[in-house]
C-alpha cells in the first residue's frame, strides 16, 4: 500500500469544487435579484415620476402662475347617435394666497354659443381647501401612485414602438377595495419620463357601467405636466343608457 502526500497548497478535485461553489452562489443571487427587480414592474425612478405628476394633477396648492383648459364632451346613445356636444375653454390663474381664480372663455353646447350665460356661473375666484392636498385624487378612481400602488401589482416590461410599457392590475387580496382600476404606464426608456397612463375600472361606481380614461404627460420647463385626460364610459339613466367621451 502506499500512501501519496498532496502539497498543502493543492485543495484537490473535490475541495476546489466546493470552494468554486461557494464563491460563485452569492454572485448568481445577487444576478438574479438583479434581473428580477428589472423585469418586473415600473423602474423605482418611472414609478416617483408618475406619483408626482399625479401629486401636481391632483393638488391645486402646487399649481404656479397660470394655465388655460380646453374640454370637449360628447355624449350620445349606444348607436351612436349624438344627443349632446360641449365645448368650454377655461383660464386658472393662482393668486399668492393660494385661491385660484377662474376665467371662462367660451362655453359651447349643440352648436350654440353659451359664454354669456354660463360665465356668472363658473367665473369667480376659488379659496384653497385642505381637500385640495388629496394626491391620489378622487376616491372613484385608485391610480398605482402613492398610498395605493401597494394595491397593485406590475407585470414585465414590453416594448411598444420606441416606449417602453408596463401593465398593471389589481394585487390578490384587495379585491373588495373600492376605485380599483387596471392599465398601462408608458415611459420613455431615454429619459425615464412616464408619458401616458390608461385604466379602466375594475367596478364602475353607479350610474356608470364602463370607465376608462388616458393620461398624457409632457416636460415642460423642468416640471412633468398632466397635458391631456381623455375618459370614456357607458351609464344607465333610467330606461336610457348614455355613452359619453370628453
Amino acid at each position: 500500500m502506499s500512501l501519496r502526500a498532496r502539497p498543502p497548497s493543492d485543495p484537490g478535485p473535490s475541495r476546489s469544487r466546493d470552494l468554486f461553489r461557494y464563491l460563485l452562489t452569492p454572485l448568481l443571487l445577487l444576478w438574479a435579484a438583479w434581473a428580477a427587480g428589472a423585469d418586473t414592474g415600473l423602474p423605482p425612478v418611472v414609478a416617483a415620476r408618475l406619483e408626482r405628476a399625479v401629486h401636481l394633477q391632483g393638488d391645486v396648492s402646487t399649481f404656479v402662475g397660470r394655465c388655460t383648459m380646453q374640454a370637449d364632451t360628447v355624449v350620445s346613445t349606444t348607436k351612436g347617435k349624438v344627443t349632446r356636444e360641449v365645448s368650454m375653454t377655461l383660464r386658472l390663474v393662482r393668486r399668492p394666497d393660494g385661491s385660484v381664480e377662474r376665467r371662462l372663455l367660451r362655453f359651447v353646447e349643440n352648436g350654440k354659443d353659451e359664454t354669456g350665460k354660463r360665465r356668472a356661473k363658473i367665473d369667480g375666484t376659488r379659496p384653497p381647501r385642505e381637500d385640495d392636498a388629496d394626491a391620489e385624487g378622487s376616491r372613484d378612481v385608485r391610480l398605482p401612485v402613492g398610498e395605493d400602488a401597494g394595491l397593485y401589482r406590475f407585470g414585465p416590461p414590453t416594448r411598444s414602438g420606441e416606449r417602453l410599457q408596463a401593465a398593471f392590475e389589481p394585487a390578490p387580496g384587495v379585491e373588495a377595495t373600492p376605485g380599483l382600476v387596471r392599465g398601462t404606464v408608458v415611459w420613455d426608456p431615454g429619459t425615464l419620463d412616464p408619458v401616458r397612463l390608461t385604466w379602466e375600472a375594475v367596478r364602475p361606481p353607479r350610474p356608470l357601467e364602463e370607465l376608462r380614461g388616458t393620461f398624457r404627460y409632457e416636460r415642460r420647463d423642468g416640471t412633468l405636466y398632466l397635458i391631456e385626460l381623455e375618459s370614456e364610459g357607458l351609464a344607465g339613466l333610467l330606461f336610457a343608457r348614455r355613452r359619453f367621451h370628453s
